[in-house]
């Protein structure tokens, strides 16, 4: 991805996705849609009749990936450097886990396919991600006035004006040189 920032995920939609797939819902675009529209995507039908995603910083469409049926596209889904995997023996199982704390973020998760048990993994690691630093980092702030949540340090950049955060402890030395 470019410099544009990154999607945040809602940690809300994200609980919702997960309930929907638990409770059978079926694989396809429907769901493909709810599961980035959770994860901070913007989610739009082409002319076309195919679906789209934007990063909400960047400009251009990208075409839809479908991690519900695809799973190349699950795997995707999952925090960067996340240690995860798939087993099968009587059942689908994936797992994800957080390098920096194993024993404390670990995720199994069975389904119906390969696809949706790492799917579902990948969504509740992400989600744990999207709660923890509402309750762990103090606020961002940026030298143009911007404020918000310590999440928003996981961006790289201010929603306002572009430039990358570096801290939230000083706001005048948040910016690297423009």
């Amino acid at each position: 991805m470019s410099a544009s920032l990154l999607p945040l995920p809602n940690p809300t939609a994200l609980g919702h996705v997960l309930a929907a797939i638990e409770d059978g819902a079926l694989a396809g675009a429907a769901l493909d849609a709810r599961i980035h529209d959770a994860l901070g995507w913007l989610v739009m039908r082409g002319t076309d009749g195919r679906l789209s995603i934007r990063n909400p910083g960047g400009r251009q469409w990208l075409r839809m990936p479908t991690p519900s049926r695809d799973e190349a596209a699950a795997f995707g889904l999952m925090p960067q450097g996340w240690h995860h995997g798939v087993a099968v023996r009587d059942r689908i199982l994936a797992w994800c886990a957080d390098p920096a704390e194993p024993a404390a973020r670990f995720f199994e998760c069975f389904g119906r396919s390969r696809a949706l048990a790492v799917t579902r993994a990948a969504l509740h690691a992400q989600r744990s991600i999207a709660l923890l630093p509402r309750l762990a980092q103090p606020p961002a702030s940026c030298r143009c006035g911007w404020q918000g949540p310590g999440a928003a340090l996981r961006l790289g950049r201010c929603p306002d004006c572009a430039r990358t955060l570096l801290t939230t402890t000083a706001p005048e030395s948040q910016h690297a040189p423009a």
